[in-house]
C-alpha cells in the first residue's frame, strides 16, 4: 500500500472523519497521528492542495494491512494502493498535485476478518516539485499511452498460447487492465477465457481427472471469478453455477469446502458494489450450510449497509438456535466466531443515519446464543467420546472459547458457572501443578521489569528455565535492546545448541532492527559479519527500508554496497541470490534507473539459459512446463524467477518505458514474453490487480 498526498496554502491541516464518528486532527510535518482501525471503518482524511506541489507520507501498519484511496477535487477516484507488506511496516506514498483543491484520502481495511489493528500517518516530505519531479509527472501521459498500446498488442497475440492454465490466465490480466478504457475488448477476452474452461470442463466429464487438473480448474475459475464479478456479478454468478465440477477425485467434503470457498468469495466481491444482492446470496448460502465463511461476509456487509449486516446476523443466530451441534460441527465453529464478531464489531453509521453505533445482534440475542453454547458444551461428555471423533475436537473447541468468557458466564449464566467449569476442566485437561507454576512464572515475565522476571525465572524448575528466558530474550529483542537479549542468552541458557541458534537469531534481528531504525551503515556492517549464503534474507531486510524518506546520493552508496555483499558478479549463484539481486534492481529505479538496467539485462540472459536447462529437465524432479508453457501451478522455481524478472521490469518502465520493453523483448520464451508485456502494462496502467492470495485453497 502506498499512500498520497497533499498541501496546505495556509499551513497544512487534515480533518480525518472516521466512518461513525464525527473526528477532526490537524496533520503537520514532525507529528505524527496515530489510529485505531476497527472492521467495518474507513478513515477520511481532507487535503487542500496548490497546483504542482510534492508530499510525500508515510503510513506504518500496526497489526492491519490498509488499502488507501485517494480522490481528487472532483470527488473521483485518483488512485488507489496497497503494496503486498501485510499487516506490519511502514508504506511510503508520495503525489505531485495537477489540480489544486481539496483532495480526499480513504483508509480502509484490506481485510474486515481480521483483529483491529493500529496505523500511525505523518508526513515525511513536504515542499514544492522539482523539475525533475514535475517531468515525471509530465511524461505520465505518454507512458500510460505506450502501456495501453503495449497491452492492446498483447492482447491480439496470445491466441498463439496453448496451455489452458497460460492462456486463460492472461487473458482475464489483460482483460482487467483493458476495462477501464475499453469495456468491449476486455469483454471479448473474457468471454473467450469463460469458454476455454467452460470447454473443458465438458471435455472432462466422461474422462477420469486427476487431482491436479482438478485444482488447476478450481483455481481458473476463482480467477474468473475475481476478475468479473466486479463489473458483472449475475454473469460472475451464472458462470460459478454453470461450472461446478464433479468431485469423483476428491473426497466430498473437501470438495465441497472448496466449492464455498469459491461461492463465499464471489459474495464478499458481489458486496462491494451491490451490499443487497451479496445479503440474497448470502441467505441462500446460509439455507444451505453453517459455514464459517460467512463471517466474512457479514463484516462486509456490516461496513455498507446496517440493516442488512443486523438481519444476516439475527438469521445466522436463529439457525444456530436450531441446530444440534454433534450433527453439524460446523454450527459449533460458526457459533463461536459469531458470537466475537458481535461482541467486538461496532456497526458505524451510515451517511444520514441518525443512529448511534450499535452491535450485529441485541443484547438478548447475543445473550441466547452464548446460551446455546453453554448448552451445548454441557451436553459433551468426554467419557463416551472417541479422541479422534470431530464432535470431541468440537468440544474440546467450545471449552476453549467459553474458558476465555468468565465475564459472559457471570453475566449470563452464573447459576451454571461449577458445571462449566467443571466440564472445561474435563474436556480440556485439569490444572495440574507444573501448569499452575508455568501459568505464574508466564505472568512474571511478562508483566514484571525485565530484572524482577529473570530473578522469578531463576527459582523455576530446571526443566522449565531455558523456555522461560526465551520468551524473555524475545521481549527483550523486540524492544530493540538486541545486545541486552545477546546478553540474556550468553548467561541464561544453558543448552550449548539453542544458546548457539538464539545468538545467531539475534544477529539476524540485530541487522533487521538498524534498518528499520534508518541505521544503515551499522546494518551492512553488521550483514557483513554473515555467511555470503546467510545474507540474501537479510539483505532483502535493509533494501526494504532504503526508501523514499533515503537522500538520493544515500540510498544509492547503500544499494552499492548491499550489491557487492551479495556478489560482484553479473550472475547470480542461485535462485536466491538472483531474487535479492532484482530486489536491489527494484530499489534502485527511483535513484539511478541506468544502474537498475545493469544490474538487470545480464540476469534476462541467465534466465533465458535457465529456461532452456529446464526445457531439457522438464519431467525429471520438476514439472516446469505443461503444455509447452510455464507450469505456474506448482512450486516452480523457474516460475517464481520468471515472475521476479517481470516485476522488476514493470518497475523499471515507470522510468524508462522503451529500455524495460525492449529487454521484455529479450526474453525467449514466448509465454513469458507476453506476461512480462502485460506487468509492464499493470504497472504503467497504474491498475492494481489482486494477487494470488484470493485463490481458493487447495485441499488434499
Amino acid at each position: 500500500m502506498r499512500l498520497l498526498s497533499a498541501l496546505l496554502s495556509l499551513g497544512l491541516f487534515l480533518a480525518p472523519v472516521i466512518t461513525g464518528q464525527v473526528t477532526s486532527a490537524s496533520l503537520q510535518p514532525g507529528k505524527a497521528i496515530e489510529r485505531t482501525l476497527p472492521a467495518g471503518q474507513t478513515h477520511s482524511y481532507t487535503i487542500t492542495l496548490e497546483k504542482d506541489q510534492f508530499i510525500q507520507l508515510a503510513v506504518e501498519q500496526r497489526g492491519v494491512d490498509v488499502v488507501i484511496r485517494v480522490f481528487l477535487p472532483d470527488g473521483q477516484l485518483l488512485r488507489q494502493f496497497d503494496s503486498p507488506t501485510g499487516t506490519e511496516g511502514t508504506e511510503y506514498a508520495e503525489i505531485i498535485s495537477d489540480t489544486p483543491g481539496p483532495y480526499r484520502i480513504e483508509v480502509a481495511r484490506l481485510n474486515d476478518a481480521e483483529a483491529s489493528g493500529k496505523y500511525e500517518i505523518k508526513i515525511v516530505d513536504l515542499r514544492k516539485a522539482t523539475d525533475e519531479e514535475l517531468r515525471f509527472r509530465k511524461n505520465e501521459g505518454t507512458r500510460k499511452a505506450k502501456g495501453l498500446a503495449l497491452l492492446i498488442e498483447t492482447s491480439r497475440d496470445l491466441d498463439q498460447l496453448h496451455a489452458p492454465e497460460t492462456s486463460v490466465t492472461m487473458r482475464i490480466r489483460a482483460a482487467e487492465l483493458l476495462w477501464p478504457t475499453d469495456e468491449k475488448k476486455a469483454s471479448a477476452l473474457m468471454a473467450k477465457a469463460i469458454e476455454t474452461i467452460t470447454q473443458i470442463i465438458l471435455d472432462n466429464t466422461d474422462r477420469e481427472q486427476d487431482f491436479e487438473d482438478y485444482q488447476l480448474m478450481m483455481k481458473l475459475r476463482q480467477q474468473v471469478i475475481s476478475a468479473l464479478a466486479p463489473h458483472d456479478p449475475e454473469a460472475a454468478l451464472k458462470f460459478f453455477q454453470a461450472t461446478r465440477m464433479p468431485n469423483d477425485v476428491m473426497n466430498e467434503s473437501v470438495a465441497n469446502n472448496q466449492e464455498l470457498q469459491l461461492e463465499a468469495s464471489l459474495i464478499n466481491q458481489v458486496a462491494t458494489a451491490d451490499p443487497k444482492r451479496a445479503f440474497e446470496l448470502a441467505e441462500d448460502l446460509l439455507k444451505r450450510s453453517s459455514s464459517t465463511l460467512l463471517i466474512q461476509t457479514l463484516t462486509s456487509l456490516a461496513s455498507k449497509d446496517r440493516e442488512l449486516a443486523m438481519h444476516l446476523a439475527h438469521d445466522m443466530a436463529r439457525k444456530i438456535q436450531a441446530e444440534d451441534f454433534k450433527k453439524t460441527p460446523e454450527t459449533a465453529y460458526l457459533s463461536t466466531s459469531l458470537f466475537q464478531i458481535v461482541r467486538n464489531v461496532t456497526i458505524p453509521r451510515q451517511d444520514g443515519d441518525s443512529t448511534q453505533p450499535g452491535r450485529l445482534l441485541s443484547d438478548e440475542e447475543l445473550r441466547d446464543l452464548f446460551l446455546k453454547i453453554i448448552s451445548e458444551l454441557l451436553s459433551y461428555s468426554s467419557s463416551e467420546q472417541n479422541v479422534y471423533a470431530p464432535e470431541y475436537a468440537v468440544a474440546r473447541n467450545l471449552a476453549a472459547f467459553v474458558a476465555q468468557m468468565d465475564n459472559e458466564v457471570k453475566a449470563y449464566a452464573a447459576d451454571r458457572s461449577d458445571a462449566i467449569s467443571k466440564k472445561v476442566i474435563e474436556l480440556g485437561g485439569s490444572a495440574t501443578k507444573p501448569a499452575a507454576e508455568w501459568q505464574r512464572y508466564q505472568i512474571a515475565i511478562t508483566k514484571e521489569p525485565v530484572d524482577t522476571a529473570l530473578e522469578s525465572v531463576e527459582l523455576a524448575p530446571s526443566p522449565m528455565r531455558n523456555s522461560l528466558y526465551q520468551q524473555i530474550v524475545n521481549r527483550v529483542a523486540a524492544t530493540g535492546d538486541v545486545s541486552r537479549a545477546q546478553q540474556i542468552v550468553s548467561n541464561r541458557i544453558t543448552n550449548a545448541s539453542q544458546r548457539k541458534q538464539m545468538l545467531h537469531a539475534l544477529q539476524e534481528q540485530a541487522v533487521t532492527s538498524a534498518a528499520e531504525k534508518g541505521k544503515f551503515d551499522e546494518a551492512l556492517q553488521l550483514l557483513s559479519k554473515f555467511r555470503p549464503s546467510e545474507r540474501n534474507a537479510l539483505v532483502n531486510q535493509i533494501v526494504d527500508h532504503i526508501g523514499p524518506g533515503v537522500k538520493k546520493s544515500q540510498a544509492v552508496q547503500y544499494l552499492e554496497q548491499a550489491r557487492n555483499l551479495v556478489t560482484t558478479s553479473g550472475r547470480a549463484e542461485d535462485k536466491e541470490q538472483m531474487q535479492t539481486l532484482l530486489a536491489i534492481a527494484r530499489a534502485f529505479a527511483r535513484h539511478d534507473t541506468n544502474r537498475s538496467f545493469q544490474i538487470v539485462e545480464p540476469l534476462i540472459d541467465q534466465f533465458n539459459e535457465i529456461c532452456t536447462a529446464a526445457v531439457t529437465m522438464n519431467g525429471f524432479g520438476q514439472q516446469y512446463y505443461r503444455n509447452g508453457e510455464m507450469n505456474t501451478s506448482n512450486e516452480n522455481s523457474v516460475a517464481e524467477i520468471a515472475n521476479q524478472i517481470s516485476d522488476t521490469l514493470g518497475t523499471l518502465a515507470m522510468y524508462d518505458f522503451d529500455r524495460a520493453k525492449r529487454d521484455a523483448q529479450g526474453i525467449s520464451r514466448l509465454d513469458e514474453r507476453l506476461r512480462t508485456f502485460l506487468m509492464i502494462a499493470e504497472h504503467t496502467l497504474e491498475i492494481p490487480l489482486d494477487s494470488d492470495e484470493s485463490e481458493v485453497e487447495p485441499t488434499s
